[in-house]
């Protein structure tokens, strides 16, 4: 077989793989439940307010201890692109980028190039799950998140994933989160 054929042939196998995964992936995606299909309004999220509210100067940020969502005070679902929103310099912006991370697996500066839709929506999923007062995520929930994360930032965020053969294990990670998400919110 010459060097053509092979790489012909390679690349056979490559695309046959990719429709399978595919295939896969829109029988995992129509059987999921969905979190972003959960209707919120996403004005009532915390965000930093003035301490005194009679002196509207001294404003405070957020902390650890303000974790973004709790059963309480803040809307539980996960909005990669809003709360990215709410990490900004100056009064009132949000500092605690360690809790963002933990939800989301990235820092919120990368929001501005994060746009690729089933992109934010494993990130969202992740930080739904995760914010769930009194849960704790599986191993095998985390794991395959880490995957997915690691994966995407080894591809440097691309924004086709799903169709380009380039990105086989980003597409990879992001079938096996599907899989881990469904398993998580079957154990529901």
């Amino acid at each position: 077989m010459t060097f053509p054929e092979q790489h012909e042939a390679r690349l056979d196998a490559v695309v046959n793989n990719l429709e399978d995964m595919a295939l896969r992936l829109d029988a995992l995606e129509a059987s999921s439940k969905r979190p972003e299909d959960i209707s919120y309004d996403r004005s009532s999220r915390k965000r930093p307010t003035p301490v005194d509210q009679g002196d509207e100067s001294d404003e405070t940020t957020a902390t650890d201890d303000e974790f973004p969502y709790d059963e309480n005070n803040y809307d539980v679902g996960g909005d990669f692109q809003f709360d990215a929103t709410l990490y900004h310099p100056g009064p009132g912006g949000r500092q605690d980028f360690d809790v963002f991370e933990s939800l989301y697996g990235v820092h919120p500066s990368l929001a501005r190039r994060i746009r690729y839709a089933p992109t934010i929506r494993v990130l969202n999923s992740h930080a739904t799950v995760v914010a769930k007062p009194h849960r704790t995520p599986s191993i095998l929930f985390e794991t395959a998140f880490r995957r997915f994360v690691r994966c995407l930032k080894e591809c440097d965020y691309p924004d086709n994933f799903l169709v380009d053969p380039e990105y086989l294990a980003l597409l990879g990670a992001y079938v096996a989160f599907l899989q881990a998400e469904r398993s998580e919110l079957e154990s529901d």
